[in-house]
């Protein structure tokens, strides 16, 4: 139906077009695939959604081959681009939900999309919309990429209700609750039909009976299918993955924690949020980074080295954003950072403190570029979002102490000169 080279689109979003690459089609369910090269990357889809186009100037793929096209090709494709919801500089959730802007809520939105591991652990503190950040992140994912279609979301039980309000009101996603055998038809249903679901679990009702992967005597049931069906699976089954109160995911010896591992194994992004992810020790911390990161964050030794390493990177940020800290001294921490054995931030580094040197103006903006930069540097501070009340401007309590004078009664008056007469 399509031959190499042949420019196609989608039927159902005209504005994705690609080029079909000379890979052979593929047979899948009864339907034929073809990769396409989108903008995006590649990507293989069903011939049944596709459509030729007519030749046209492509200005990116010219630049590609090492041909210039014209400008006028140029500002279309760009134009392209910017319209289909993939320029990495641009918030496409932004005005597009059903909530109020705060601009903090927007930073796991960024972190998440340049997170080289595709997932981020939200620690904001109690009250700052950890539920609508993780929402944002579901209306960025599905603005940029229009093949996302699969959410699950896990919480504790009593939190289930709570979501689904959530999605629906301020997001307009209508998510359904399910438990093990439900959420086992849905994922052998989109397996056949690819159209999508957004779904809530409770942790309860999912988690993995202990001896589902008995080989001898292998534990019976909806969850124990669920999570075969889940070890078994050689692609994505979620686009985003959420897993609210994660701090119950942080004993890796548990059923949590197994199904926990399971899903992030499975899904395109993953995102776990709690306020306190850490209970009495700093390896509960590595637990849930783990499910994030698994080859970074295994050993536990270069946890403590990478810990050491980011003390002096966390004071250089904090000083970078407190404005009675003066520029110099910011260069000074800067020029004695360490250059870490597991944090590679030589040239960042070397670049930062150069610039620091030829000086830069001291104001609001640059100092928050400038804690930008520092942060980057962290591989903490890319897999972990921390937000705290102090830091948000619309939960300061400025106090403004007054001094109010009121007339004494006739009787409170006699006690007071009683009192003045006995000293």
């Amino acid at each position: 139906m399509f031959e190499a080279g042949e420019r196609v689109r989608l039927k159902n979003d005209p504005a994705v077009v690609g080029v079909v690459t000379d890979r052979p089609p593929e047979e899948r369910a009864g339907r034929t695939f073809f990769q396409i090269e989108l903008p995006t990357g590649r990507r293989s889809l069903p011939a049944n959604q596709l459509e030729h186009v007519l030749a046209a100037p492509d200005a990116l793929v010219d630049l590609r081959n090492g041909k210039l096209s014209a400008p006028t090709d140029l500002r279309r494709a760009l134009t392209h681009l910017r319209m289909t919801g993939r320029l990495a500089d641009m918030i496409y959730s932004m005005g597009a939900t059903n909530t109020e802007f705060h601009a903090y809520q927007f930073k796991p939105v960024l972190k998440l999309l340049n997170a080289p591991s595709r997932g981020l652990l939200i620690a904001d503190e109690v009250g700052l919309g950890k539920t609508i950040e993780a929402g944002l992140i579901w209306t960025e994912l599905v603005a940029r990429n229009h093949d996302c279609r699969r959410l699950l979301v896990v919480c504790p039980k009593p939190l289930v209700e709570k979501w689904r309000a959530e999605l629906r009101n301020k997001f307009n996603v209508d998510a359904r609750i399910c438990g093990a055998a439900e959420l086992l038809d849905t994922l052998r249903d989109d397996q056949e039909r690819r159209e999508g679901f957004q779904v809530i679990a409770s942790l309860s009702a999912i988690r993995p009976p202990r001896g589902w992967d008995d080989p001898d005597e292998p534990a019976s049931g909806a969850r124990a299918d669920l999570a075969r069906l889940l070890n078994d699976s050689a692609q994505d089954l979620f686009d985003l993955a959420i897993f609210d109160e994660a701090h119950h995911l942080r004993n890796a010896e548990t059923m949590n924690h197994k199904l926990a591992k399971l899903v992030t194994d499975v899904s395109d992004y993953s995102l776990f949020l709690s306020a306190t992810p850490i209970n009495l020790r700093a390896n509960d911390l590595r637990a849930l980074l783990k499910l994030i990161d698994p080859d970074t964050f295994e050993r536990e030794y270069l946890f403590d080295i990478l810990q050491e390493e980011n003390v002096p990177l966390v004071r250089a940020w904090e000083a970078a954003r407190d404005t009675r800290v003066p520029m110099h001294e910011l260069a000074e921490l800067v020029g004695d950072l360490p250059e870490g054995r597991v944090l590679k931030t030589g040239e960042r580094l070397k670049r930062l403190r150069e610039e620091l040197e030829k000086g830069i103006v001291d104001t609001p903006a640059n100092r928050v570029k400038l804690a930008a930069r520092i942060e980057e540097m962290s591989l903490l501070g890319s897999t972990i979002n921390r937000t705290r009340r102090r830091d948000v401007a619309e939960f300061k309590v400025e106090r403004r102490p007054q001094t109010v004078k009121w007339p004494m009664n006739e009787a409170e008056g006699s006690v007071a000169k009683i009192g003045g007469s006995q000293r």
